[in-house]
Order: structure tokens, then C-alpha cells, then sequence
């Protein structure tokens, strides 16, 4: 201890130092570093808690994006397959339509053709009347000279008959 004094250190001194030491070590140790180390580990706790939150959060948010993306394609394949259904039907339609007209179509020159073959058969007709009833006029001026009435009564019967025939 005299070799300490020697150099200038005063042992109680030294002592008591020490002792001050370790009584503010104790009340830093119990006032500030307790309180300190478990705020703080509350502190990373929280944090660490609110890393795995973030993450959960994450993968439902992926998750989620997923779903969209499956549903979005889902509604894609639908709108496309209402549009072809629906441009099928347009066609179908449409042939339908078409074939409706072709046999309306059909079905006026068929009429028509009929009512053009009926004209003809009464124009015939009525050109035969006519035809009958000028060789009957010209048979009677040119048998007009002919006195016999009988050959004349005949050959009107003839024309008569010939033209009712026609008819």
C-alpha cells in the first residue's frame, strides 16, 4: 500500500471510489439498463411481429393477385366464348334468313310463271275464238254467193264445232 502512496494514490480514496463505483454500476444496472433492455426488447418483439404481419400481408396480397389474375382470364375465356356463341347464332341467323328468301323467291317466280302460262292459255284461247270466228265470217261471205243453205248450216256447225273444240 505504501507503493501506491508513493505514487500519489490515496487508498481510502481508491476505495471509496470504488465502492462509488459499484453503487452508481447497481443503480444504473437497476434504474437504466433493465428498464432500457426491455424496452427495447418490446421494442424488437414489435418489430419482428410486424415483419411476420408484413409478410402475411404479402402473401394474401399475392394470393389475392393470383385470384384477379384467375378470375380475370376466367371472364376472358367466357366473354370469348359468348362472342362466338353469339356470332354462331348471328350465322345461323343469318342462313336461316337467307334460305327463308331463297324460297320466297322461289315461290314468286313459281307464281309467276303459273299466271304467265294461264295468260297464254286464254291469249290461245281467245286467238282461237277469234281465228274461228273470221274463218267463219270470211266462210260466210265467201259461201254468201252459194245458195244452198244446207252446205252453208254445215260448214257453220264445222266452224262452230272447230272452235268450241279449241276452247
Amino acid at each position: 500500500m505504501e507503493a501506491l502512496a508513493n505514487l500519489g494514490i490515496d487508498v481510502r480514496l481508491l476505495i471509496a471510489q470504488i465502492v462509488n463505483f459499484g453503487i452508481l454500476l447497481f443503480l444504473l444496472h437497476r434504474f437504466l439498463y433493465k428498464p432500457l433492455l426491455g424496452m427495447l426488447e418490446k421494442r424488437s418483439a414489435l418489430i419482428e411481429k410486424s415483419i411476420e404481419e408484413a409478410k402475411t400481408i404479402q402473401d394474401k396480397l399475392a394470393s389475392v393477385e393470383q385470384m384477379r389474375a384467375e378470375e380475370l382470364e376466367k371472364a376472358k375465356e367466357q366473354a370469348s366464348a359468348i362472342v362466338e356463341q353469339a356470332t354462331k347464332h348471328a350465322e345461323e341467323k343469318s342462313a336461316a334468313l337467307m334460305e327463308k328468301a331463297k324460297s320466297e323467291v322461289h315461290g314468286v317466280v313459281e307464281g309467276a310463271r303459273e299466271k304467265i302460262r294461264m295468260e297464254k292459255e286464254h291469249m290461245l284461247a281467245s286467238a282461237e275464238r277469234e281465228f274461228g270466228a273470221l274463218v267463219l265470217a270470211a266462210s260466210e261471205r265467201i259461201l254468201k254467193d252459194v245458195s244452198d243453205e244446207q252446205l252453208t248450216g254445215r260448214l257453220r256447225t264445222k266452224a262452230l264445232d272447230l272452235v268450241s273444240k279449241a276452247t
